[in-house]
C-alpha cells in the first residue's frame, strides 16, 4: 500500500515540478541507453547561487525493497572553484517509515555522502517517506565510472538501499558537461 502512495505521491510532485521547471525531467528510458540518457540531460543556471547545473535524468528503479529514484548532476562555475566540476549522485529512495538511511558503501569503500531529505509524503491512514541522500563524485570518479559502473549500498537504521548504476549513465552526464564546458551544447 505504501509503495503505490509514495509512487502516485512521486508522480504528483514530479507533475508539480515539472510544471513548474521544465528542466526537471523523469524519463522512462534505460539507464544503460547512454544517447538517450544524453539526450535527456538538461543545463539547468541557477541564477540564486550564480552557477550552472548539468541535470542527467531521474531514472526510476522499482526492485523488491521498494521504489528508488537516482540521477547525476554536475556544478559549473568558474568563479567559485569549490563548487566548479563538482559532480554528485542523488539518490532518492521510498519507504513506509523512516529508515535513517546515512552511510554509503562501494564494496568495502565508503563514499562521501550526506543526507539531503527526509520526507513524509501522503500521510492518510499511513506514511510514505522519501529519503535522499547525495553521494559526492570527482570529475575523476566520474570518468571511472563511466567505464565500470557503480554498484553501492546506502545504509540505516533500519534499511539499506542496493543500487547499481551504469556505466553508460555516468558516460553520458559527463560527455554532456563536457560539450557544456567546451561550448558545444
Amino acid at each position: 500500500m505504501w509503495v503505490r502512495r509514495f509512487l502516485v505521491s512521486l508522480l504528483f510532485l514530479s507533475g508539480c515540478i515539472a510544471a513548474k521547471d521544465p528542466n526537471v525531467y523523469l524519463v522512462e528510458t534505460s539507464a544503460s541507453n547512454g544517447r538517450a540518457v544524453l539526450a535527456a540531460t538538461r543545463v539547468v543556471p541557477d541564477p540564486h547561487a550564480g552557477w550552472t547545473e548539468v541535470r542527467g535524468p531521474a531514472i526510476r528503479a522499482s526492485p523488491p525493497e521498494g521504489p528508488r529514484l537516482y540521477l547525476v548532476s554536475a556544478m559549473t562555475d568558474p568563479v567559485r572553484t569549490d563548487v566548479d566540476n563538482s559532480f554528485r549522485l542523488r539518490v532518492l529512495a521510498g519507504f513506509p517509515k523512516r529508515v535513517y538511511l546515512r552511510d554509503v558503501y562501494a564494496g568495502e569503500k565508503k563514499l562521501p555522502a550526506k543526507v539531503h531529505d527526509r520526507e513524509r509524503l501522503d500521510c492518510g491512514p499511513g506514511c510514505a517517506v522519501v529519503e535522499t541522500v547525495d553521494i559526492a563524485l570527482s570529475e575523476a570518479d566520474m570518468r571511472r565510472l563511466a567505464a565500470t559502473g557503480l554498484h553501492l549500498e546506502i545504509l540505516g537504521r533500519r534499511a539499506g538501499v542496493p543500487m547499481a548504476v551504469p556505466s553508460e549513465y555516468f558516460a553520458a552526464v559527463l560527455e554532456a558537461h563536457r560539450r557544456y564546458r567546451s561550448g558545444v551544447g
